[in-house]
């Protein structure tokens, strides 16, 4: 299982999702909130050429965040000293970065694009400019939350069927949607050390049982 920067574990159906989409003739892309910097860091980089992401498929990452106030993008937002991405009103940068995606396909049926991601906002703002959305890490109700799933198969197939299982475009968010939260990767990872525990117990006492007989 391959690891992102942060550490966590792809998500179930990351992998699989891609390579369908990409089957299917679809545009892949990639819309994060993560800053470019850390989006565009050689591990986050090798995490996704590993679950499927190509260099030519689009990458789109927060532009502002992290830059210095006296260099601030004209594309970008002065807030208390800092540069922040412009933002709707429910405070999703996402929008801009689905209409970036779409002026680029001007003939696409926005009825065949697909955005994955884990936050109601961020679908909230894709289903304003036209296009399908799906919920990934539905365990989380569209918050952001340490035991997110991200994106699994049955989540999946719920977006396929809304563009007729014929996608033009796939978007992909990262944390929580092509990733898995951080406290899920923790419990099922306790689960299983509980299961070996278990298992060398059990052994253990029947071992102990056949030396009294």
């Amino acid at each position: 299982m391959n690891k992102s920067l942060i550490g966590t574990d792809e998500a179930p159906y990351a992998r699989q999702a891609i390579e369908y989409c990409r089957d299917k003739g679809a545009q892949i892309v990639i819309a994060t909130a993560e800053t470019c910097s850390y989006f565009n860091h050689p591990t986050q980089q090798k995490f996704l050429r590993e679950i499927g992401i190509r260099d030519n498929d689009l990458q789109f990452c927060d532009e502002c965040r992290g830059i210095k106030k006296n260099s601030c993008p004209k594309n970008c937002v002065l807030q208390n000293g800092s540069c922040r991405s412009v933002s709707d009103k429910n405070g999703s940068i996402k929008g801009p970065m689905i209409q970036k995606i779409l002026s680029k396909f001007p003939e696409v049926d926005k009825d065949k694009v697909i955005f994955f991601d884990d936050l109601n906002a961020n679908l909230q703002a894709a289903k304003n400019l036209g296009i399908k959305t799906q919920l990934a890490s539905s365990n989380c109700n569209g918050y952001t939350c340490n035991k997110a799933t991200g994106l699994t198969r049955e989540e999946f197939k719920k977006g396929m069927s809304k563009v007729d299982h014929n996608p033009q475009i796939c978007i992909f968010d990262i944390d929580h949607t092509l990733t898995s939260g951080s406290k899920y990767i923790q419990e099922i990872n306790f689960d299983w050390m509980k299961f070996v525990s278990g298992i060398v117990l059990f052994l253990s006492i029947c071992a102990l049982f056949l030396l009294c007989i």
